[in-house]
């Protein structure tokens, strides 16, 4: 039987990114309040219309396999011209589907992107299914577990019971449903992961219930800690421009500084690209602080392009990187 070293289970869907590089009168973003402006009933020209994979866990296996990795992707597909796309870009990034779940009738999941001025702005329609996925037979060293739409929290259980049953090993980043939902919904898969991936904004949401206000914030060390209080047995934090911290079991923090790119064009899938390069480099047996490293890379790499996927690294890419 088949083994991965990685399997991702979660979401896998189509980005469709509309970038338009200079602000004009009926389309504009507001760096001080954070406000995209759009006129309604105006005709706004775009500069590129780019059609690209995404989803947190369908990143995650693609970047794992540029790695040399050998991945799955577990995930519930429509069977409309989309998920033909989405089988068809897996496959040409050797992810395999073969636990992948395939619905017949049924749309897929989709999100429409516009970038203005190097901001992001993201509208996604998210299918309602039921994951429904299959687990019996996977033999791999470690699950990743993200994002999944409304009806998720069957599946999270069946994962919790599959990786206890079968000692693998779990990561874990809570999706944009899953921070909806609240910490208390999804707490059993924090309590037991080996490694929990989250950003800042996420580690307040779990922590608090809400974005704390600048006068409130706390270091990164301190939200650490917090979340170790939790139950998982490492934390990687990412905080934007500030750097990536990590935890590990025995209360002793790392720090990496954010690798900066010459010309950021968007942040999209920068903390999967991240997780993709922490993990992979740790299955290749390298260190915490050059797995950080690795993270951090790939995430810069990724933010030079367009899209989530468009410039995850290879090794060799990698690996001359970081000797640059």
């Amino acid at each position: 039987m088949e083994s991965f070293d990685v399997v991702a289970v979660g979401d896998a869907f189509v980005d469709a990114f509309l970038s338009i590089h200079n602000p004009t009168e009926v389309c504009s973003y507001d760096e001080t309040t954070e406000k995209l402006s759009l006129h309604a009933g105006a005709k706004i020209l775009v500069d590129e219309c780019d059609f690209m994979l995404g989803g947190n866990s369908c990143n995650v296996a693609v970047g794992l396999s540029r790695l040399g990795l050998k991945t799955a992707l577990v995930a519930e597909l429509g069977d409309d011209e989309f998920a033909q796309k989405i089988h068809h870009g897996l496959e040409k990034e050797h992810v395999s589907l073969d636990f992948a779940k395939i619905t017949q009738g049924e749309a897929s999941t989709f999100s429409m992107g516009i970038q203005v001025q190097g901001e992001r702005t993201l509208f996604v329609h998210h299918v309602n299914r039921k994951h429904d996925l299959p687990l019996e037979g996977l033999t791999t060293k470690w699950i990743y577990l993200s994002s999944m739409g409304l009806e998720w929290q069957p599946m999270y259980e069946r994962v919790l019971s599959f990786v206890k049953e079968q000692n693998i090993k779990l990561a874990f980043n809570p999706g944009s449903q899953q921070m909806k939902d609240g910490y208390e919904s999804f707490k059993n898969v924090v309590s037991v992961c080996d490694i929990l991936f989250v950003n800042r904004d996420e580690a307040e949401e779990m922590l608090y219930g809400k974005l704390r206000d600048a006068q409130e914030k706390e270091s990164a060390e301190s939200l650490l800690f917090r979340l170790q209080r939790m139950g998982p047995k490492m934390i990687v934090l990412t905080d934007g421009l500030n750097g990536s911290y990590f935890l590990d079991g025995g209360n002793i923090i790392t720090s990496q500084p954010t690798i900066l790119a010459e010309k950021p064009l968007g942040k999209t899938g920068a903390g999967d690209a991240y997780a993709s390069g922490f993990l992979g480099a740790v299955l290749l047996g390298k260190d915490i602080k050059e797995a950080m490293k690795w993270g951090a890379h790939n995430s810069r790499a990724v933010v030079e392009h367009i899209g989530a996927q468009t410039n995850l690294l290879t090794k060799e890419e990698m690996e001359r990187r970081i000797q640059e």
